[in-house]
């Protein structure tokens, strides 16, 4: 059977039946978005990667998947079609940072003057994103589509996943024009605010 006219949510629950075509398939359909992941994270602690070391990890992240009988997938719960890819990417961040957590010496920073300038940037544009996402969770707290918006902000700037506008149009079935649009808005409702706004923050 050809599984590739099959939805997402679909191919899902013929995995979770043990269909090892429907498996295939999976391992197919997303093997670049977990490798795009994987790569994005990586770089964080090495400027270059090396691409055995990202199909390692691209490795591992189905090893999560399918571990105790698949309960990460088991796990997932979504009623967006596409949003299984942010789902697994967040799998992938994970795993390389946990890679690079317990084991330190392998880092390779892009500034070898101040080892550990990437890891605080990173850990300083987190904790803005929370704030951020916070204030936005008060902004829009009477508005019907606030947890549409607070998905698609989070899925454009969290670095585990930082989905394209046109991927987060495939998540939430919308014109990648509106959802641009959400995040313009987004940002200025944070700019109005007189705060700094999030570094790293996409234009």
């Amino acid at each position: 059977m050809d599984f590739r006219a099959s939805s997402n949510h679909e191919l899902i629950k013929l995995c979770l039946n043990g269909e090892q075509s429907a498996w295939n398939e999976f391992v197919r359909r997303f093997q670049e978005a977990i490798s795009r992941s994987a790569l994005k994270t990586a770089r964080h602690y090495i400027a270059t990667p090396d691409p055995d070391l990202i199909d390692d990890f691209v490795a591992q992240t189905y090893m999560k998947v399918v571990d105790h009988d698949y309960r990460a997938l088991r796990n997932f719960n979504c009623a967006y079609e596409n949003g299984i890819y942010g789902y697994l990417r967040k799998i992938a961040a994970n795993i390389v940072r946990d890679h690079f957590r317990r084991d330190p010496a392998e880092w390779q920073p892009l500034d070898p003057e101040v080892p550990d300038s990437n890891l605080t940037r990173k850990i300083e544009k987190d904790i803005f994103f929370e704030q951020c996402l916070k204030r936005l969770r008060q902004r829009l707290a009477s508005e019907p589509n606030r947890d549409r918006d607070l998905g698609i902000f989070t899925y454009y700037y969290q670095s585990a996943l930082g989905l394209t506008a046109k991927e987060i149009a495939q998540v939430f079935s919308m014109e990648t024009k509106a959802v641009e649009n959400v995040i313009l808005r987004l940002k200025r409702f944070l700019q109005d605010d007189e705060k700094q706004q999030p570094q790293g923050i996409r234009a």
